[in-house]
């Protein structure tokens, strides 16, 4: 993905601000409009996200600011099911985003969370993870000068980050 305005590279606290109200505000306020106007058949609501999401099995690095939309659309296709809401994740220049995104919404087949990576359509679908399930060794998964907040959990829980394995580790148990 090349350097933008809501690129990683180049976010800045006006930039992530800019990304914020062109993105999630916008759109909240656009949605507050369509379920205010009454439609006997809401519009499809369509959004466009680039670099958004990483797609495959090889984690890919995110555009942040661009995030918090995609966010939003999954909360709206569950709270606002009558806009339908659909989000197309793109990548590359404007010449390829605009063709994914042109493929996307001539497409026939109905999907709601979409990818385009290397001119080919990836679409959200549940895998087995028995990579992830698999039991590993606790200094693979952790940092010894990493900040880890632990939720659900309580200090009797077990975990004592002066006496485990990493005790310059910042740990938080709530």
């Amino acid at each position: 993905m090349e350097p933008g305005p809501a690129s990683t590279e180049a976010l800045t606290p006006q930039a992530l601000e800019d990304s914020r109200r062109l993105g999630t505000t916008s759109v909240l306020h656009l949605v507050q409009a369509l379920s205010g106007a009454g439609w006997r058949d809401a519009p499809r609501l369509w959004l466009a996200t680039r670099g958004a999401r990483s797609a495959g099995k090889v984690a890919e690095r995110v555009a942040v600011a661009q995030a918090p939309l995609l966010g939003l659309g999954q909360v709206l296709a569950v709270e606002q099911p009558e806009l339908r809401c659909t989000r197309v994740d793109l990548e590359g220049g404007a010449d390829v985003a605009a063709d994914a995104l042109l493929r996307e919404l001539s497409s026939t087949s109905f999907e709601d969370q979409t990818a385009w990576r290397g001119g080919t359509r990836r679409v959200a679908r549940l895998a087995r993870a028995a990579d992830a399930l698999s039991a590993h060794e606790p200094a693979t998964l952790l940092r010894e000068d990493g900040t880890y907040l632990i939720t659900g959990a309580s200090v009797a829980w077990g975990w004592n980050s002066r006496a485990g394995s990493f005790p310059r580790a910042h740990v938080t148990c709530c």
